[in-house]
């Protein structure tokens, strides 16, 4: 009966570690982009060839688009897995008569 609350716990940490990672490499982005902002901003001045682009609009594009993309990673990744492995173990845990209907752990109530 155990088991089902290690794997439950195990879901728990690969779902908070995907996301922290997800979060780490959001964070990361902009605050590259923040220091070089801050420290170099005539690199990011630069012109890109003939166009009235400079590489500071590029890569704050490119930032934008990684959020998006990072969010529908998660968003896919939480309801095609996640989502149904949680609810997987919630149905095991309550067979196993160790939720009750509350979604609790019967032996956590003090």
């Amino acid at each position: 009966m155990r088991a089902e609350i290690a794997n439950f716990n195990i879901l728990v940490k690969i779902r908070s570690h995907f996301a922290w990672f997800l979060v780490a490499v959001v964070v990361i982005l902009y605050y590259s982009m923040m220091l070089l902002i801050g420290l170099a901003p005539e690199f990011l001045g630069l012109k890109i060839g003939e166009f009235p682009i400079s590489l500071g609009i590029l890569i704050g594009v490119f930032i934008i688009a990684t959020c998006v993309s990072v969010t529908w990673l998660y968003t896919y990744v939480a309801n095609t897995f996640l989502d149904h492995e949680f609810g997987e173990a919630t149905k095991r845990l309550y067979k196993a008569d160790l939720i009750d209907e509350d979604g609790k752990l019967k032996g956590d109530n003090p």
